[in-house]
């Protein structure tokens, strides 16, 4: 299960591959699984992260576990073509 969250007042719940983006200011993030499962088989998801205003990310992990091969790839920018910030396996 992978699960990211931002810190802040008000919360919005998004599921990786079936949502692809948010401009929330704040929120939960889940793999394809949500809050209680597993992500499924070969998978290859994007998610922006883009909040209104600008400014600081701050990602804050309360679960992580990838299977095998599997990571979790970071990017300083709209698409994986910008600077790679972090490969999280």
């Amino acid at each position: 299960m992978l699960a990211l969250s931002t810190l802040s007042i008000n919360a919005s719940a998004d599921t990786m591959c079936a949502n692809t983006s948010s401009t929330a200011n704040s929120g939960t993030l889940y793999d394809s699984g949500g809050p209680g499962g597993n992500y499924g088989n070969s998978e290859n998801c994007s998610f922006l992260i883009q909040p209104s205003g600008g400014g600081t990310i701050t990602l804050s992990f309360s679960q992580f576990d990838t299977q095998n091969a599997d990571q979790l790839r970071i990017y300083n920018g709209a698409n994986a073509s910008a600077p790679l910030l972090a490969t999280l396996n």
